[in-house]
């Protein structure tokens, strides 16, 4: 199947909400969500890019479902795998306390039920980070699909309908995570994409390096390795 070039790319995940600027929908299609397990608002400011920049790297690449794979992963790590853990040690809690009672009562029917219940709920706090991985996963390997974004001395460019938007570093939830092979830039509590470093002209990896370094300063930062 012929490859496309695609400015203004559709999200892998079709529930995945678009974020707004001035009240027009502006979405970034590269991205990905954790939908069901964040509640925050995914929304993120932009401003129209119009204008000149001093540096600016224009990207045009593609992902595979590993490398979206791994992107969720650093993500989840940040943005949700405190939550869980805590969430977990107090499930983990109650379900010693419902134990304990019904080693002195059998037939606490609550008791029975609660440590039931402690023991899927902190089931599904696990399962449905790693499904929503292989889901997405899936999805992105039956896409035959290539982005573009550009990275700039202010932020990253993104394109819709023509015209182009900037993602500042400056903005509360804009970060990245280096990995081996991915530069995995978080633009929400719900939203992050990916950007395979084998698409970057070697040539120009330092310098988009550390054009985000700069940029983004403390919230930059680099996965250690496994």
């Amino acid at each position: 199947m012929k490859q496309q070039t695609n400015s203004n790319p559709n999200s892998l995940d079709p529930s995945a909400q678009p974020f707004s600027e001035e009240k027009k929908e502006v979405s970034l299609p590269e991205s990905v969500t954790v939908e069901e397990y964040a509640v925050s608002e995914p929304q993120v400011d932009v401003s129209d890019s119009s204008g000149e920049y001093e540096k600016r790297i224009d990207i045009e690449y593609s992902f595979t479902g590993e490398e979206v794979a791994v992107a969720l992963k650093v993500f989840q790590k940040k943005m949700i795998f405190k939550k869980n853990l805590i969430y977990t040690v107090v499930l983990l809690f109650l379900e010693v306390l419902y134990l304990q009672a019904l080693i002195k009562d059998p037939d606490y029917f609550a008791g029975k039920l609660m440590a039931c219940l402690c023991i899927i709920v902190i089931a599904f706090l696990w399962y449905m980070p790693w499904q929503h991985i292989r889901r997405v996963a899936k999805a992105t390997d039956s896409i035959d699909q290539s982005y573009h974004i550009a990275v700039t001395e202010k932020g990253f460019i993104t394109n819709n309908n023509g015209k182009e938007y900037l993602i500042d570093y400056n903005a509360e939830k804009t970060s990245v995570v280096e990995t081996v092979d991915l530069f995995v830039v978080t633009i929400s509590k719900e939203r992050c994409f990916a950007i395979p470093k084998r698409y970057i002209d070697p040539s120009k990896l330092d310098e988009v390096r550390e054009l985000m370094k700069v940029g983004l300063k403390e919230k930059y930062q680099v996965a250690k390795e496994k």
